[in-house]
């Protein structure tokens, strides 16, 4: 069996503490927290999360992540995802095109120094943006992320009316995103709303899930490959599957080579393999192993089957490969060297 070779390489998640919530009759709800992570507020509001077996999104600043780089490890293994929101907190409007990207691009790099893991989402500090905004995000390969329920817990405002907020507004079978701080003055009523609207959710039968989980799936495409086969044992080839942008969420696809008119055993080694696809990674690579042929100037072919998609779509189901003969063949030494070659891979 082949082994894969990501072309963006990526520490994998390790198994979330908190399981998947997955009772979604009503529809999905991110529930999304702002500005920390708060070295007194955010590890609290982990254990009240883990309690209830509720996944969240924190939209981070830089700054934090660097001064409490355990929290926010802590914060990724128990599930939830961690999502870029400035360095320091500016109004990205009033900024520089040069500040706005060292803003988003130093919390990105930052996350991903202290976690292994690349975000994929950024939220304006104040939700404030504009096209220019949104543009040097997309450049970063981060995708802009507001919300539909503004809370207004910073504002001063009690737990019952911040959890009565966060339950008025929502669309059955829509995206619903909750706006919440760990990370102001008013945190502490925030914690203390939370379990409520984690049961008042519930009740009304919807899930709560990262906000990657709510993003459009990916789209997968793959371009038809030609090989020379030539005359060394065999020859592993690349085959790149490509993604219409960043990786929202972790995704797996299957792969399998198919045979044609060349033989599998023979012309090519059989491959049947998951490939996991990381989040933030725009393409993934595997190997296909080619056989010399025994009769020269014959093209061979043979079909890589791609199944089994996880938040995937595939633009194609298949991707041909064509095993071409340009070998010169000079004398009978060539010869009996290959068909030595191949009498003992049957052997084998």
């Amino acid at each position: 069996m082949i082994g894969a070779v990501l072309i963006l390489s990526m520490a994998a998640p390790a198994e979330a503490i908190i399981p998947p919530d997955t009772k979604c009759a009503a529809g999905r709800v991110a529930i999304t927290f702002d500005d920390g992570p708060s070295k007194v507020n955010t590890p609290k509001l982990l254990k009240i999360l883990r309690a209830h077996h509720a996944q969240a999104t924190f939209f981070v600043q830089g700054q934090f992540v660097r001064r409490y780089p355990n929290i926010v490890r802590a914060t990724l293994k128990d599930g939830h995802a961690v999502e870029v929101h400035s360095w320091d907190h500016p109004e990205l409007t009033e900024r520089s095109s040069r500040s706005v990207k060292r803003q988003l691009n130093l919390t990105k790099l930052e996350i991903r120094r202290v976690t292994g893991q690349t975000p994929a989402l950024y939220r304006p500090p104040y939700g404030d943006t504009s096209k220019r905004v949104r543009k040097i995000g997309k450049r970063l390969h981060l995708r802009e992320e507001l919300w539909t329920i503004d809370t207004r817990d910073w504002s001063g405002r009690s737990a019952t009316k911040i959890r009565k907020a966060a339950l008025k507004h929502l669309r059955p079978h829509k995206s619903n995103v909750i706006l919440m701080h760990d990370a102001v003055n008013n945190s502490p009523k925030t914690l203390k709303a939370v379990p409520g609207i984690i049961k008042g959710l519930r009740k009304k039968g919807y899930c709560l899930v990262p906000m990657q989980y709510m993003m459009p799936w990916g789209v997968v495409t793959g371009s038809p490959v030609t090989v020379d086969e030539g005359v060394d044992p065999y020859t592993l080839v690349p085959v790149t599957l490509r993604l219409d942008g960043p990786s929202q969420r972790r995704a797996s696809l299957h792969v399998r080579a198919v045979a044609g008119d060349a033989m599998e055993g023979s012309d090519f080694e059989a491959l049947s393999r998951d490939l996991i696809v990381p989040r933030g990674a725009r393409s993934v690579t595997f190997k296909v192993r080619i056989y010399p042929d025994l009769m020269p100037n014959t093209d061979k072919h043979l079909t890589i089957e791609l199944s089994k998609p996880r938040a995937l779509h595939f633009a194609t189901s298949s991707i041909p490969v064509t095993i071409t003969d340009n070998t010169e063949w000079h004398g009978e030494a060539v010869s009996a060297g290959l068909t030595a070659m191949h009498s003992l891979r049957l052997i084998q």
